[in-house]
This record gives structure tokens, sequence and C-alpha cells, in this order.
């Protein structure tokens, strides 16, 4: 019996013991790595550089990040805004040259247009507004768009012109068209052109796209990339001297009148 208590008693102490020592705690996690954020291109010439990277790689995605189209609706709203105020001062500014004249002394047209600039400025704010309503929505879309077919017209503009997408070697980059006032704005921006060589031989086929200056995200390509057949090195007069065509963008719909 004694034998026994003097068991019950060790074991006993051996639980308390037991219960006493802290259970070990669980190994923590390893924190995440940060994401690195993608480099924002600081000059067009760097954009430039980059661009062609995404071309040797074949990499649509990559491509559309340098873009309009690959930056969230911040960067939109910045460019739209900035052209927005352009638009809204060139046409305050031709109608008060238009309304500077006497009423008789302007021709049909130009009353008709008088009209329609009012009515366009009236509702100016209104459509750019609204432009944004489905952006969320409107904007992955026009990414697929891209993806899908605008990267692959791309592709096929150089096959056109015979330029092999993974031996053209960028010979040079010509910022001449690159400006403090893009699109008549306070904006710093302009056209940029890739010239290549392929083989070692020049080629004569360019490569060029629109870029701006934003706020926070560096030099932006704002339209898309588009192929031109023997085009010449160095400035040249535009051909169209109108606002480029931009990636498809929440921009404000032209309002228009009778007599336009």
């Amino acid at each position: 019996i004694m034998r026994l208590e003097v068991t019950i008693v060790f074991a006993l102490l051996l639980v308390a013991v037991g219960c006493g020592k802290e259970k070990p705690a669980p190994p923590q996690a390893a924190p995440p790595k940060a994401v690195a954020k993608p480099k924002v291109p600081a000059s067009p010439e760097e954009l430039a550089r980059a661009f062609q990277q995404t071309l040797l790689q074949n990499n649509a995605e990559a491509m559309m990040m340098l873009s309009l189209l690959g930056h969230g609706t911040n960067a939109w709203i910045q460019f739209s805004q900035i052209t927005l105020q352009e638009q809204r001062r060139s046409m305050a500014t031709e109608l008060a040259t238009l309304e500077g004249r006497p009423r008789e002394q302007r021709s049909d047209t130009e009353q008709a247009r008088v009209f329609t600039l009012k009515v366009q400025l009236a509702n100016l704010e209104k459509t750019h507004a609204a432009s944004f309503n489905n952006i969320d929505r409107k904007l992955p879309a026009d990414r697929h768009t891209f993806k899908e077919q605008g990267y692959h017209q791309l592709q096929q503009a150089l096959k056109e012109q015979g330029m092999v997408q993974d031996q053209l070697k960028l010979a040079a980059v010509d910022t001449t068209g690159v400006t403090d006032a893009f699109l008549g704005s306070n904006l710093r921006g302009g056209e940029v052109v890739l010239r290549y060589t392929q083989n070692g031989e020049p080629v004569s086929g360019t490569i060029s796209f629109n870029c701006a200056l934003l706020d926070d995200l560096g030099w932006v390509i704002v339209d898309p990339p588009k192929v031109n057949p023997n085009r010449p090195f160095g400035p040249q007069a535009p051909a169209n001297p109108d606002q480029p065509e931009p990636f498809p963008a929440p921009s404000p719909p032209t309002t228009t009148a009778g007599g336009e």
C-alpha cells in the first residue's frame, strides 16, 4: 500500500509538472515580400526603350501597361481633365472671336457656329462627367480589346512593311515632336518615333506613338502605337493637326447642333 501511495503521488507530480509547461508557440510565417512596382519611365527615350522590350518579348500585356490602358482610372481622369480644360479654352476663344463681330456682320455659317459652340460649352461638363460613369466596366473591356485586337493589328502592320518583330533593333528615338504644349494645353508630351535596323540594315518603316508626362506616373503612351511606312527621320509637318486618336477612353462626346 505504501508503494502504491508513493506511485500515485509521483504520478500526480508528473502531471502537475507537465501541465505547468507552456506549449511551444507555433512557428510564425515569414512576412510577405513587398511587390516591386514597375519602373516609371523618366523620359520619352526610356519609354521608347521599354516599349521596344515588350515588342521583342511579344508581350501585349507589358506593352499595354506602358499606356493609359495599363493604369487605373486616376490616370484617365488626370489626362481627360487636362484635355477638357484645353477643349473648353479653345471653344471659348473661338466663341469670343465670333461674337466680337456684330450679328449683322456674321455669315449664316458663323452664326450657326456661335449657336453650336454655346450648346457644346453648356453641355461640356455634363458630358465629361457622364463619360466616367461606366469607366470601371469600360476599362477592362478596352484592355481586353487591345490585347486581342489592337496588338495583333500592330503585328500585322509590321508584317506588311517587312519588319520582323523579333529581329528589329532600335536604332534611334526621335523626340522632336515632344513639346511643353501638347494638344495645345499646359502638358509636356507629343509624338515619339522609333527607327530601326534589321539584319544590320536600316528599315524605312517606323513605329510612332503619342505620350505625355503625367503626375506620379511618368511618361505614358496615350494613343495606339502605329506603323509608318517609309517615314523620313526628323521633324515633319503634321499630316493632321487635330487631336490624335486616343486609346478607347472616357473622352466627352461632341455635342452638335444644326449648322455645323
